[in-house]
């Protein structure tokens, strides 16, 4: 597992999604408007591949949530 520190609105965005135990705890409590979260290596290896020069873990995380909005 990774613990990876992303934004609020990245964990508003993708909360749904994540499966027990990706948590650190069912409710993360927010820090300076971040949240901690732990995935497993190999989604935190996809979302770095996924990374654009300049993008955050919680670009892509809205990025990808934002594509999967206008498939719907």
């Amino acid at each position: 597992m990774i613990r990876l520190t992303i934004t609020c609105h990245a964990y508003s965005a993708i909360k749904r999604s994540l499966t027990a135990g990706w948590l650190l705890n069912e409710a993360p409590e927010p820090v300076d408007g971040h949240v901690a979260i732990w995935l497993p290596k190999t989604m935190a290896n996809a979302l770095a591949r996924l990374r654009a020069p300049g993008e955050s873990y919680s670009d892509v995380m809205l990025r990808l949530a934002d594509a999967e909005k206008e498939l719907r």
